[in-house]
Order: C-alpha cells, then structure tokens, then sequence
C-alpha cells in the first residue's frame, strides 16, 4: 500500500512539473520563431533595396526597426521573458520543494 501510495504522488509530481515546463517550452518556440522572421525580414529587405520602389524599401526599414524595438516573446507576469532558460530555474525550486515536503513527512 505504501509503494502505491508514493507512486501515485510520484505520478502528480511529473504531471504538475510538465504542466509547468509546457509554457516554457512555447516561450522559447515563439522566442525561435521572432528570431527567423528578423531573418526573413532581412534577407526580404535586401532584395527590396536592389528593387525599384522606394516607399517599399522606408516601409521595410521601418517594420524592422518595430521588430527589433518590440522583440516577439513570450512574458510570465508582464516581467520574466519566458523561455528554456528557465527550465534549471523551476527545476530546482520543485527539487528543493520535494525535499522540504520529504523532511516533513519524516521520510529523510
């Protein structure tokens, strides 16, 4: 029955700590994604430039200039920039967390 028991809470432990890494996760895939359009955007820039039309070009050069000062990303509480540098972070605080939960109940 106690094997079971500690099982089971092993089980919710994973479930909350994947929970938690899951917005993490798509923070740092957006994060990817506002890097390769920054790139895009570049190399379109560049093909503009050798083009004709020149409101096309101030356009483009503006819309970058948007995108570097508002960079795409994802932020947890108007504050931390989410993404995978977090991960050690909330790994650690749930590590140390169970290990204050297993000196309460004795177990340690």
């Amino acid at each position: 029955m106690q094997a079971s028991y500690y099982c089971q809470r092993t089980i919710v432990v994973i479930g909350h700590l994947s929970v938690a890494i899951m917005p993490l996760v798509a923070g740092q895939m957006v994060t990817n994604q506002g890097l390769k359009l920054r790139r895009i955007l570049a190399r379109l820039f560049n093909t503009l430039v050798s083009g004709s039309n020149e409101t096309e070009v101030k356009a483009m050069k503006d819309f970058i200039r948007l995108i570097k000062k508002h960079p795409l990303e994802v932020k947890l509480f108007s504050k931390i920039s989410s993404g995978t540098s977090l991960v050690p972070a909330v790994l650690m605080l749930s590590v140390n967390y169970l290990i204050v939960l297993l000196q309460f109940n004795h177990v340690i």
